[in-house]
């Protein structure tokens, strides 16, 4: 019987960060575009009855194991990365109906939100690989990840600073604020010293990151056409509203 607290098993376990975009990938091929959607919702959150709850004690990986964790995320942008610029094509190809086109931003929307969390991995290692994290969240309409996420390490749970909502505030007053905050603290780290300091490479400048999404903005609108620039455009809205909330522990 398979162990499922060894650490050669939990360091595989790992490639389960690829399902969302091959699930995204099938329900294009098979004109089912609620199919990311409907696992995430329907069936993940049963997984822990089959898998059981996460251990908190880190396991003792291999060399070889933790090497295969290190670049692990690398090789996820560049499958995530390949993935979104086919997509516009893929949108061209298709007619969709209202409620189609519905399910495939929600399906989009779970897809690039799962994302958030490999390319906060990323922003904290190296240099190199804190440019893909920075270009991975930026192709995926959240230019903001690296200077909102950094920024939020000084003020964590600040209800201020739209970090935490108030109590009883509501949800949609919460994300309305969080759309003024969020690029004025990120653009308020960018031109800190601490800030300033901290880009090691241009695709680590906000600029160069917020040119990079509204390039693909305009990359799914010319050749998606209008339901291109819809899904994109309704990504950029929900990521902007909660993607580095995601990020906050």
């Amino acid at each position: 019987m398979i162990n499922l607290r060894s650490p050669a098993v939990q360091a595989v376990g790992y490639l389960s960060v690829f399902l969302p975009p091959i699930i995204l990938a099938a329900g294009w091929w098979l004109d089912h575009h609620y199919l990311l959607a409907a696992w995430f919702f329907l069936v993940l959150p049963f997984s822990r009855m089959v898998f059981g709850a996460a251990v908190h004690e880190s396991p003792e990986y291999t060399d070889r194991q933790s090497l295969f964790l290190h670049y692990l995320p690398v090789l996820y942008a560049g499958v995530v990365v390949a993935l979104v610029f086919l997509m516009p094509a893929a949108i061209a190809r298709d007619q969709f109906t209202v409620l189609e086109l519905l399910f495939l931003i929600l399906s989009a929307i779970v897809a690039f939100g799962l994302v958030s969390a490999v390319s906060h991995t990323l922003i904290h290692q190296s240099n190199w690989q804190r440019a893909v994290g920075s270009v991975l969240s930026s192709v995926c309409a959240y230019p903001w990840l690296q200077c909102e996420h950094l920024s939020h390490h000084s003020r964590t749970r600040a209800v201020q600073s739209a970090s935490s909502p108030a109590r009883k505030e509501p949800a949609l007053m919460f994300a309305l604020r969080r759309l003024w905050f969020v690029p004025h603290a990120s653009f308020t780290y960018r031109h800190s010293a601490v800030g300033l300091r901290l880009i090691r490479s241009r695709f680590e400048c906000l600029y160069v990151q917020l040119g990079i999404t509204m390039a693909t903005l305009l990359f799914f609108t010319l050749v998606g056409g209008l339901n291109g620039f819809i899904i994109y455009g309704a990504l950029i809205i929900d990521e902007w509203r909660i993607g580095g909330l995601r990020t906050v522990t």
